[in-house]
């Protein structure tokens, strides 16, 4: 994954407390923007939970042979995790 993805994702905090993924996508190979609902997880003893939305601007197009937003769908795709991409560009 190319660096300015990755820095876009460690905003996100760790993808185990990521719940609904959607994407709303731009044209022109611009940034997508990734919204994150995050889920309820166990760390130890201590439910954590997270009261807002966390949104990211990921950088690059969707596109196929793109970086960007394609190599965090390719991702999401390869780890089996539910996600959404919406409207249309």
């Amino acid at each position: 994954m190319s660096n300015d993805v990755a820095a876009a994702l460690s905003q996100l905090g760790n993808p185990r407390g990521w719940g609904h993924i959607a994407f709303t996508p731009t044209a022109d190979g611009r940034p997508w923007t990734m919204t994150i609902t995050p889920t309820r997880y166990m760390d130890g003893d201590t439910v954590l939970t997270h009261a807002y939305d966390r949104t990211v601007q990921i950088p690059g197009g969707g596109g196929s042979g793109t970086t960007g937003a394609r190599e965090v769908l390719d991702w999401l795709v390869e780890e089996d995790r539910d996600f959404d991409v919406m409207g249309t560009i």
